[in-house]
């Protein structure tokens, strides 16, 4: 949900509330709708892994972003 706050952020030039949606399925829409592609997981590249753990790792160390 964190990342979904941050990727409405840079979508929209606000930040969603963490307490105004559920995650899964609503969030996965909430996305598409605003351009973004929904991979599952298990269609993730070894190289996208990678890079959203790193990405998850830099943002949960600096939560100002």
């Amino acid at each position: 949900k964190y990342v979904l706050t941050i990727a409405g952020r840079y979508a929209t030039g606000s930040e969603l509330d963490l307490h105004d949606f559920s995650g899964g399925e609503e969030a996965n829409k909430y996305l598409s709708s605003l351009g973004f592609e929904i991979k599952h997981k298990a269609d993730w590249s070894q190289r996208e892994c990678y890079f959203a753990i790193w990405a998850y790792d830099q943002l949960d160390q600096d939560r100002s972003r």
